[in-house]
């Protein structure tokens, strides 16, 4: 299903838009993904999609992912500490390096 909508996201006519949607699909698959080499493969590319977007709309969709992967972790399925750091990161690349500050101080 995540392949589906990051291949669907392609057609839309909105580069922006596109790029959001492809980047949420890939994030889907992060969440998804189990082994660690598949997780930080979805990641990279859902970072650069992310980051190439507008910063506010970059920065919305950052701060939604470290939301789930915190949901996540709360849930008993722990993200990676390094997954967290590379989004808190990306978080501060956008101008949100307050978020990214509360991100990296997660338990």
């Amino acid at each position: 299903a995540c392949a589906r909508a990051f291949e669907a996201a392609r057609a839309l006519p909105d580069a922006d838009a596109a790029r959001e949607q492809r980047a949420e699909a890939r994030l889907r698959q992060v969440r998804a993904a189990g082994a660690p080499a598949d997780r930080a493969r979805h990641l990279d590319a859902a970072l650069e999609l992310a980051l190439a977007l507008p910063r506010g709309r970059a920065g919305a969709q950052l701060a939604r992912f470290a939301l789930d992967l915190l949901d996540d972790a709360a849930r008993g399925r722990p993200a990676a500490r390094r997954e967290l750091e590379r989004v808190a990161a990306a978080l501060s690349a956008v101008g949100a390096g307050e978020l990214g500050e509360l991100v990296r101080s997660a338990p």
